[in-house]
């Protein structure tokens, strides 16, 4: 058992470190802004059959080694990322936008020749969807950043605390306002354009503190 992760380990490493000589040469013929990530390993501290080459810009491919069909072992796969927003959560493309691409090309090319092949088959398309994704992480991002600052704005007001964790829903951030001995939950929601609804259950005077800021910013 032994001997096996022995040689299961030394195949890895030599698998790892051919990917990687690769990616490099790869990243350095697409020229300025490109570089290969370091190189990761997974929990048992295995070297990863793959390197990932990223653009300045967030863009980013994996070149990996093929283990399956055994036909295509002899071939690299190259496969585009999807951005991720502030919360981790990868944004990925939605009806009508197509598929982040995914090509094979063969190991035997050198790696001026596969630069010019993944510019051609496969960043000619990753590239404009990329710019789709990274858009809308972007635009989520600032969304977030607005809710929070509004919610963190009422909280001030109403004497309340925005929670460390919220729930990631689509337009509502919480605010928790403790009245007495009870609870009260504010709901603030970013609405289309300039609209805000806040949702409150709260004593009669914290409600009526809030709603004379309201009036104060509208005037």
């Amino acid at each position: 058992m032994a001997e096996m992760q022995a040689k299961y380990r030394t195949d890895m490493e030599v698998a790892s470190a051919q990917v990687r000589t690769y990616a490099d040469a790869i990243a350095e013929i697409l020229g300025p802004g490109w570089q290969v990530r370091p190189s990761k390993r997974d929990a048992d501290d295995y070297p990863l059959p793959y390197a990932t080459v990223e653009h300045c810009t967030g863009a980013a491919f994996q070149i990996g080694q093929i283990t399956y069909p055994p036909a295509d072992r002899d071939k690299w796969q190259i496969s585009g990322e999807a951005p991720t927003d502030a919360t981790g959560r990868s944004e990925w493309p939605r009806s009508g936008d197509g598929e982040i691409p995914r090509i094979k090309i063969s190991k035997a090319k050198d790696p001026q020749t596969a630069a010019k092949e993944i510019t051609r088959r496969f960043l000619a398309s990753y590239l404009p969807l990329y710019a789709i994704l990274r858009a809308r992480v972007d635009s989520a991002n600032q969304y977030r950043s607005d809710r929070a600052s509004l919610a963190a704005t009422v909280a001030g007001i109403v004497g309340g605390e925005v929670p460390t964790r919220q729930y990631d829903r689509e337009r509502l951030a919480e605010v928790r306002v403790t009245s007495g001995n009870r609870l009260g939950i504010a709901s603030v929601e970013l609405g289309s354009g300039d609209k805000v609804a806040v949702t409150i259950g709260v004593d009669v005077d914290t409600l009526r503190a809030l709603v004379a800021f309201l009036e104060g910013r509208q005037a």
